[in-house]
């Protein structure tokens, strides 16, 4: 759970753009599909009456598998975060379900916001990736990103404000 600081206020909070998870998603029903193929031959077998319940017991353990890797898959997406808020932008990268890496940014110390639109897909569906240069931290960068445009006005006008306050 993320505490915000006192006077601390959320501007922003984005996840990844959906059309990332609709890739997935979509192979997850194209292998899904597969063992539909393969009971026309199994009905072609001389001896099917004894192999398909069988079949259907594998048939049932891979439906299984496979909601069981979208439910993965769903629950990863949903806990990537970018957060922006008026004194610093906190990511969350869930990489798997067991897997975390927060990082924090002071707005004071950023320098240079970068914003890039990868490919025509991007374009058109209008997300891209945010890259954020701090002064003496690592740099850091968070990818398929929606209103990435409003993402980097909030980010430079909070830190201007910020470096004001500091002078």
């Amino acid at each position: 759970m993320i505490k915000l600081q006192p006077n601390e206020k959320i501007l922003l909070i984005l996840h990844r753009h959906w059309l990332v998870l609709v890739g997935k998603i979509f192979t997850i029903l194209i292998l899904s599909l597969g063992p539909l193929i393969v009971f026309p031959f199994l009905y072609s077998l001389p001896n099917a009456a004894a192999i398909l319940p069988l079949a259907y017991f594998l048939f049932t353990i891979h439906l299984l598998i496979m909601a069981l890797l979208a439910l993965i898959f769903w629950t990863v997406y949903y806990l990537n975060v970018l957060i922006i808020t008026n004194k610093r932008i906190i990511d969350v990268e869930q990489h798997s379900l067991f897997r975390r890496e927060v990082s924090e940014f002071m707005l004071v110390k950023v320098q240079d916001v970068t914003i890039e639109i990868p490919n025509f897909t991007a374009s058109l569906f209008k997300f891209g990736n945010i890259i954020v240069q701090t002064a003496g931290e690592k740099n850091f960068s968070s990818h398929h990103i929606p209103h990435i445009r409003e993402a980097k006005r909030l980010i430079l006008e909070y830190s201007h404000r910020a470096q004001q306050h500091t002078t």
